[in-house]
């Protein structure tokens, strides 16, 4: 038996259907916010992955732009080098190497004279000088090079200063103190042009090595050479003096006539003193003898003699006598003495300051000549780029760093 159900109103139907209504709506709302939710957290990923990857460029960018420098842009360069060593002739201190070489040659280094070289090398006068002897411009910009290291670019200007600062990058010098070898190395765009700077660069350092031994010379051996010259004025002063005087006075040695005059009046008084004798002689035994006249004639005549050398010994009148021409004579004679050892002394100066310049004078000594290089040496791409990501990578991690301390501070502040 069927029973039928009561007829609803439409009143109860709509009671009925409304909660499901109302459940169905909550359920769609959920569902709403739910996936815009999501949508919102794709967007917000989706715009920090954009933000890192458009900050992540930003940093490397210098990395990038090496990159393709180096690799696409860049012109090969080529490298000359050289070695050479800057000695004294002083007495070396037992180096070893290839200083124990040069040594045997009675050479050592000079470390101070090295640097000088350096400082020329390196100096506004090198690059004048080159100037006048190389195309230096052309030789900075040929037509392979490129735009960044060549000169002039925009880097450096075509001023005298901007090709100083060029040329002391493409010229470098360095010393080792263990050998006492100073290495040069000049980086240009053709080889050729490397090596003839190189070579040029040496010659002109063997000139500065020259003026500076002769100004070494100079100041050594000026002063006594000046010495030498005064003392040879007086020498020949003094010898004009004396030929002056032997002139004047007829004599031409004095002391050897002084002796002559001696033994004469020796002579005479001997023969005087035996003619008196014999005179004294015969006038006591035969008064009346034929020779007493020859002989008191004769002992006159020594007495006159005998006076005449004693006149010549002693001054008389305005007339000098031989001692006083002897006390001249060897004032003279002295003074010639004098001058004479003045000129020795002078002499023997001279022969040590000469000695003495001799052992201070350097010598550029060419260890290695300037090379020609076949193949480029530079730019090291791989070193040079792979220094800048680094580069890069250290700044990127410390901004990071900073950054994150930032924030922590920011927020446990607030």
């Amino acid at each position: 038996m069927r029973i039928d159900k009561p007829e609803l109103s439409n009143q109860q139907v709509q009671r009925k259907a409304a909660p499901r209504t109302q459940g169905g709506a909550l359920i769609r709302n959920r569902l709403k916010g739910h996936a815009l939710t999501r949508l919102d957290g794709l967007v917000v990923r989706a715009r920090s992955r954009w933000r890192r990857w458009v900050a992540a460029a930003i940093i490397l960018a210098p990395s990038f732009v090496a990159a393709f420098y180096f690799l696409f842009v860049a012109a090969d360069r080529y490298v000359s080098e050289a070695a050479f060593v800057v000695r004294t002739a002083a007495k070396p201190q037992l180096p070893d190497g290839i200083g124990s070489m040069l040594s045997m040659a009675g050479l050592s280094r000079s470390t101070d004279d090295a640097f000088a070289v350096h400082a020329f090398m390196l100096s506004r006068d090198a690059v004048g000088q080159l100037e006048k002897t190389l195309p230096l411009r052309e030789m900075f910009g040929r037509e392979n090079a490129d735009f960044v290291a060549r000169y002039p670019s925009f880097l450096f200007a075509p001023t005298n200063e901007d090709l100083y600062a060029y040329y002391k990058h493409v010229v470098k010098v360095s010393y080792s103190a263990t050998t006492g070898i100073s290495r040069l190395k000049v980086d240009l765009f053709d080889p050729k042009d490397a090596e003839a700077l190189a070579a040029t660069l040496l010659d002109l350092s063997e000139a500065l090595v020259n003026d500076l031994n002769r100004k070494i010379q100079d100041d050594a051996v000026g002063f006594a050479e000046q010495d030498v010259a005064n003392a040879q004025d007086r020498l020949i002063h003094s010898q004009a003096l004396l030929t002056a005087y032997r002139n004047r006075e007829l004599i031409i040695d004095p002391d050897a006539d002084a002796r002559a005059l001696v033994e004469l009046t020796g002579k005479l008084s001997a023969q005087l003193a035996a003619i008196k004798a014999r005179i004294a002689e015969l006038e006591t035994s035969a008064p009346d003898s034929p020779l007493l006249p020859g002989l008191r004639s004769r002992a006159q005549a020594l007495q006159s003699q005998l006076d005449a050398a004693s006149q010549g010994v002693a001054s008389s009148g305005d007339k000098a006598g031989l001692a006083e021409k002897m006390s001249e004579y060897e004032a003279l004679e002295i003074s010639h003495q004098f001058a004479n050892e003045d000129l020795g002394r002078a002499l023997a100066s001279l022969e040590m300051a000469r000695s003495e310049a001799r052992k201070q004078q350097l010598f550029l000594e060419r260890v290695v000549q300037p090379s020609l290089p076949d193949a480029s040496s530079a730019p090291d791409r791989v070193q040079l780029i792979a220094s800048i990501f680094a580069g890069n990578l250290i700044l990127f991690l410390v901004g990071w760093f900073v950054w994150t301390g930032v924030r922590e501070h920011a927020a446990s502040a607030a």
